[in-house]
């Protein structure tokens, strides 16, 4: 199957059905890790009954629209169809040259990161102390970190390995363990916890 690559104004996307939202989200906390994000991921447009539909990345349209993002990336999966073939022709979208992107995203050492998570209560300052203390231990770059929403959100930036996910099982036990001890967590990046 072929596909393409491109950046186009989210008001293309006025009328194209959603056929699918991804599930276990808290969608407001969805919204608030978008939001800190440069480069957010890609929505896939298909053709559906003569018509553009988003056939993955619903939720993001839906923040699209809602935080006012002029422009997303959207890979499309048939671009032979009548509908892919119109919004091609737009002069306002662009292809992009996916083996460049790809190229650039394997050759990078390093990415910046951020992470959001939601509480189901506000942070006590001794239980905010403690998890900024685990979370600088855990991650040797902290940048930006604040509590926000009443004390009820966290968010920070980390550098990281690039293609290296191994830090994320202890991250994931570090979470776990507290928010059995201390507050519960509600959400991680927007997904329920």
């Amino acid at each position: 199957m072929s596909f393409a690559v491109v950046d186009l104004p989210v008001r293309h996307l006025h009328d194209a059905a959603i056929l699918h939202r991804r599930t276990g989200q808290i969608f407001d906390h969805f919204v608030a890790y978008l939001n800190l994000q440069e480069s957010w991921p890609a929505v896939t447009l298909a053709a559906k009954d003569s018509a553009l539909a988003v056939s993955r990345g619903g939720e993001i349209l839906d923040a699209a629209r809602l935080l006012g993002r002029v422009r997303l990336r959207a890979v499309i999966t048939d671009p032979d169809a009548a509908p892919i073939r119109q919004l091609l022709a737009s002069p306002s979208v662009r292809l992009l040259d996916w083996a460049a992107i790809d190229a650039a995203e394997r050759g990078a050492r390093w990415h910046d990161d951020w992470h959001v998570l939601f509480f189901a209560e506000p942070l006590s300052e001794l239980v905010a102390a403690t998890l900024e203390r685990e979370v600088r231990a855990f991650f040797p770059e902290v940048r930006d970190l604040a509590f926000t929403d009443g004390d009820r959100s966290l968010r920070y930036r980390v550098r990281m390995p690039a293609h290296d996910e191994s830090w994320y099982p202890g991250f994931l036990a570090l979470l776990r363990r507290f928010s059995s001890e201390h507050v519960r967590i509600l959400s991680f990046q927007g997904s329920a916890f």
